[in-house]
């Protein structure tokens, strides 16, 4: 069941502050939830109950099963934005908690236990030193992501760009170069590619 306020287009930056996690449960935090992710009314608590249910069910069972478009659907089902001709793999994590900030455009291949996460909500005794937000991860068109790669909230992931196996991708990786590493740097640029048929 989708929220009741209007997400902004694929093409922002979207990021929202979230409050810092006091670990008292779902049903302790179900109406701070809620309205962070835009349930309103007499029900809210409860469709937003059914959104986490139906998120985290079609993640696992996405996860596990082999590329293919039941699995893009499933992860479609969950709010993530995922365009034509991608491959997703094995044990692929996307955020079940904030998966309508997560943006895969067309022609991108992603490694298996590769990882989206598109929220950051440290413990209170963190306040001050970690933010905590909830933020859009961006995958452009024709990008090459590795085996175990991880990308952290608000980062994009420019078009044809290559990330390494393993790398863990904390800032803007540039359209058409390859990086590697943790965190994820330059290694070199790489050429545009050609798609046939496009």
């Amino acid at each position: 069941m989708p929220p009741d306020n209007e997400a902004p287009s694929s093409d922002q930056e979207r990021q929202v502050a979230l409050e810092y996690n006091r670990v008292e449960g779902l049903t302790a935090e179900l109406p701070y939830l809620a309205r962070a992710h835009g349930y309103t009314g007499h029900f809210a608590k409860f469709r937003y109950f059914l959104r986490v249910i139906h998120n985290y069910m079609c993640y696992i069972i996405a996860a596990k099963i082999p590329s293919g478009e039941l699995k893009l659907t499933l992860y479609r089902s969950m709010g993530a934005k995922i365009g034509k001709r991608v491959v997703i793999t094995s044990d692929v994590h996307i955020d079940p908690d904030w998966s309508e900030f997560v943006t895969i455009e067309d022609g991108v291949a992603i490694g298996p236990r590769a990882m989206f996460i598109s929220h950051v909500r440290p413990l209170t005794e963190h306040t001050g030193r970690v933010p905590a937000y909830a933020a859009s991860v961006t995958i452009k068109k024709n990008a090459w992501i590795g085996s175990g790669v991880i990308v952290i909230a608000g980062v994009t992931v420019g078009e044809g760009a290559i990330v390494a196996a393993g790398a863990v991708v904390t800032k803007d990786v540039p359209p058409y170069t390859f990086v590697g590493g943790v965190p994820a740097k330059i290694i070199r640029e790489v050429p545009p590619i050609s798609v046939k048929g496009s």
